[in-house]
């Protein structure tokens, strides 16, 4: 027999409230993590939705941006549409085989009368000194070859323009040298590049992009 069995009970009992608070810490332990977890994948799940929330917002700001910018661009094309339809001479016919360099002057003139200078004419003088277009107010170079201008060229422009106390124009069916666009800039030559085949123009530098688009008097401010 247990000598002292008032003794063992109670240690017994203190034995099994030791493990018993074992199993609750560690039943604590685990709620917590588990707790921990859920929230953490509820912190999760709300970025997530946070994330994809934003990203919509943005495709949608974005998405409409770019509508806004599409209507604007077509309202723009239709505003010059209509400009370039209305203006006072019809734009001249395509030259399915090209032109010779004097089909290339009247090609220009009447382009020029397109662009709103309806007294544009080819000159008639041989030593024009570098004028092959000219009107009461503006004088206009043509140079009908795939080459680039020089400066050179463009200087002589501008000379011929400043003795006159005309605005010059230099119409090219090719290209203009990067020192030509910088005297042109400098001094305000409109550049204009014209495809007789295509029956095309564009500007070759600022000046020359506003000539095609809203007309001559109006890029020169006259």
């Amino acid at each position: 027999m247990d000598p002292n069995p008032d003794a063992a009970a109670e240690a017994e009992r203190r034995q099994l409230a030791a493990e018993q608070r074992m199993w609750d810490i560690r039943a604590r332990r685990e709620q917590l993590t588990a707790e921990r977890s859920a929230e953490a994948w509820r912190l999760a799940a709300e970025q997530r939705a946070e994330a994809e929330r934003l990203e919509a917002e943005q495709r949608a700001e974005a998405e409409r941006l770019e509508a806004e910018r599409r209507a604007e661009a077509e309202t723009l094309e239709a505003e010059r549409r209509e400009r370039w339809l209305s203006r006072p001479a019809p734009p001249p016919p395509a030259q399915q085989y090209g032109v010779s360099h004097e089909g290339a002057e009247h090609l220009v003139a009447a382009w020029m009368r397109h662009l709103g200078v309806l007294d544009a004419e080819v000159t008639r003088f041989s030593r024009d000194g570098g004028a092959d277009v000219v009107s009461d107010a503006y004088v206009a170079q043509v140079k009908n070859y795939a080459g680039s201008v020089s400066v050179t060229d463009v200087r002589a422009l501008f000379g011929v323009a400043t003795a006159d106390s005309k605005k010059p124009l230099l119409f090219t069916s090719g290209a203009v040298t990067a020192d030509g666009l910088t005297f042109a800039d400098r001094v305000g030559v409109a550049l204009v590049r014209y495809d007789a085949e295509k029956g095309t123009i564009q500007g070759l530098n600022a000046l020359g992009g506003m000539v095609v688009d809203v007309g001559i008097a109006e890029a020169f401010g006259d």
